[in-house]
């Protein structure tokens, strides 16, 4: 009787521990955008569990110790839902917009590498996205998990 209590336990807290590893584990998403030539990479981790989306330059499988933008996406403010980017922009080697986002953290190498959590405003002080529909530049809809473009740019790979 005590045999078969003992291997009763041991399942019950095995497929505890196996359901919490697929719950943390499995409401992780990882997008890499590539430009056309897939001469840089920008990772996306969208970590649904605690509510942070990581902005990260280059490939990256795990969140690295720099070179990142974490993001708090708990609200449901469909802006958030974009990422606008656009490759080889001036001086960096891409700028990256998600518009009313909030910062939680950034040690991103601001050299290289441009973000900002606002779009660009018009001559009457507007929003606008019209710098993205440029050659080299892109959004992503993190909802639809699509490029919204008319023309073959921006590579897209789903981890």
């Amino acid at each position: 009787m005590c045999a078969k209590f003992i291997v009763f336990t041991k399942r019950r807290e095995l497929s505890f521990v196996v359901c919490l590893m697929l719950f943390l584990f499995g409401c992780t998403e990882t997008i890499y955008l590539y430009p056309p030539d897939k001469s840089q990479c920008i990772t996306v981790i969208t970590k649904k569990w605690n509510a942070h989306r990581y902005i990260i330059a280059g490939k990256h499988h795990t969140v690295p110790e720099n070179n990142f933008v974490k993001l708090d996406i708990d609200s449901g403010d469909r802006y958030r839902a974009g990422l606008y980017v656009c490759w080889k922009s001036g001086h960096y080697e891409w700028e990256v917009v998600v518009h009313k986002a909030e910062i939680v953290e950034s040690t991103l190498d601001t050299t290289r590498f441009s973000f900002s959590t606002a779009l660009p405003k018009d001559d009457r002080g507007f929003s606008t996205a019209l710098k993205f529909t440029k050659e080299w530049c892109e959004l992503y809809d993190f909802e639809l998990k699509r490029i919204i473009s008319d023309r073959e740019g921006t590579i897209v790979e789903f981890k």
